[in-house]
């Protein structure tokens, strides 16, 4: 049985092999690039570093450690199966991390738009650490296990809840962010806004598919910023999406903006198709936090200035940073783990 002292030193060799500068982990994004166009090596890139700087940084996850008190016991391993998404690169990476930190024995689906990178890199970690192979095994389908992590759309959620609802499990459903703005952003703030808009081409669950902005905003300024992030245009699937839902438009006579990296749209959702970014108009802070109450089960992340209303809300620019202590869903999977581990 391993040690938390085992599991960190691990994980700090798992960062130096997820080096994207390393000649093993470019050739393999470069290969899944090449199987999943919607993935790019700049996206690689992003998400690799955030993982390196926040997820395995060996002081962040010391003090993770502790706030959990993994020094101080060990939990009794269980088997917990963990159903990858793949709307971007590695996304499950998270939940992986957990179950393994937490000492228990990760059995994992793979992704079929992710199973490239993710496999590999496991592959050659365990080649270091042959224990591992233990503590992390792949499954083509979830047949032995104890609890289960799994992550989809709405409509896969529904299976997984008729599949493993008899297990101790976590489930995930679609969710997008939204941000709220006041008219008085700076540029810089605007930048980091079409970030958290168009990072991954918007498929990200903590995207932000819809602004809330007061009556009378004036959208110049942040369509400007949204145009500078002119690579997504130049991507074929993306360019496809964009220019459907433009024709769309155009066609039925619907009202919307244009931007040359995104379309602008007055609309109640808060999911918005690819290409396109929606927006709603709010009068006052009451509004605000009443809807964001409203449509809590469909919001990951709000993104705004710190002091606007009493909300939790996100530096604008950082929708894509979250934390090791960020869960998705609002759901401490650590806990749920380590209460699995004394069950």
């Amino acid at each position: 049985m391993t040690t938390i002292t085992d599991r960190l030193q691990a994980l700090q060799h798992l960062r130096n092999l997820m080096n994207p500068d390393r000649p093993a982990l470019r050739q393999l994004m470069e290969k899944a690039c090449l199987e999943n166009p919607w993935f790019t090596m700049e996206d690689y890139h992003y998400t690799i570093h955030h993982i390196r700087q926040t997820y395995l940084d060996n002081d962040l996850l010391f003090e993770f450690a502790a706030g959990y008190q993994l020094f101080e016991k060990e939990v009794n391993p269980r088997k917990v199966g963990i159903v990858m998404a793949g709307n971007i690169p590695l996304v499950g990476f998270h939940d992986l991390l957990c179950v393994f930190l937490a000492g228990h024995l990760a059995r994992v689906k793979w992704s079929e738009k992710d199973e490239i990178v993710f496999p590999g890199i496991m592959d050659e970690w365990m080649g270091s650490y042959p224990w591992i192979s233990n503590a992390i095994q792949s499954q083509t389908k979830l047949n032995d296990f104890q609890a289960v992590i799994a992550t989809g759309s709405n409509q896969t959620s529904r299976y997984f809840e008729e599949y493993f609802g008899k297990y101790p499990h976590i489930i995930r459903k679609n969710r997008n962010a939204v941000a709220i703005l006041d008219g008085q952003e700076t540029i810089d703030e605007l930048n980091g806004l079409a970030e958290d808009v168009l990072r991954y081409f918007g498929k990200g669950c903590r995207n932000v598919s819809q602004i809330w902005v007061p009556e009378g905003y004036a959208f110049n300024p942040l369509i400007d910023a949204l145009d500078q992030f002119e690579d997504r245009i130049l991507h074929h699937k993306y360019k496809h999406n964009y220019d459907y839902n433009l024709a769309i438009h155009i066609i039925n006579r619907i009202d919307h903006l244009v931007g040359s990296q995104v379309l602008l749209i007055e609309n109640e959702q808060i999911s918005s198709r690819i290409g396109t970014l929606h927006y709603w108009f709010y009068q006052d802070n009451q509004e605000l936090k009443a809807r964001a109450a409203r449509h809590r089960e469909e919001i990951q992340c709000i993104v705004g200035h710190s002091g606007l209303p009493a909300l939790e809300l996100v530096p604008f620019g950082q929708a894509q940073q979250p934390g090791l202590t960020t869960y998705a869903d609002g759901v401490d999977v650590m806990a749920f783990l380590m209460q699995l581990g004394r069950s």
